[in-house]
């Protein structure tokens, strides 16, 4: 459902190009986070990432946290910069297969 619109070339790793195409899509959610009319690019990615990747495009409608040490990322509102702890936080897995 992802209306691409322009096809892009990007460099990938060694000397490597790949084609993609940009795109906006109506929402993202991930875990309670919900950013609305992001911007994606739709690529070719190893199936280790089924499920997809998110970057700032997402990301810059929050502020998170990455909790190494308890594998989670945390949202919050722009507003809040974590003095509450009211946020919402989701599991970070690879299910081992990211080594």
């Amino acid at each position: 459902g992802i209306k691409a619109t322009t096809r892009v070339s990007f460099g990938t790793f060694g000397e490597a190009r790949a084609k993609a195409r940009l795109g906006v899509v109506e929402s993202v959610a991930v875990g309670p986070a919900i950013a609305e009319k992001v911007p994606v690019a739709v690529i070719p990615v190893p199936s280790v990432f089924e499920d997809g990747l998110f970057g700032l495009s997402f990301l810059r409608h929050f502020n998170f946290r990455l909790d190494y040490e308890r594998e989670t990322v945390s949202f919050t509102g722009l507003t809040n910069a974590f003095a509450d702890p009211a946020g919402s936080a989701i599991p970070m897995t690879d299910d081992g297969r990211l080594t």
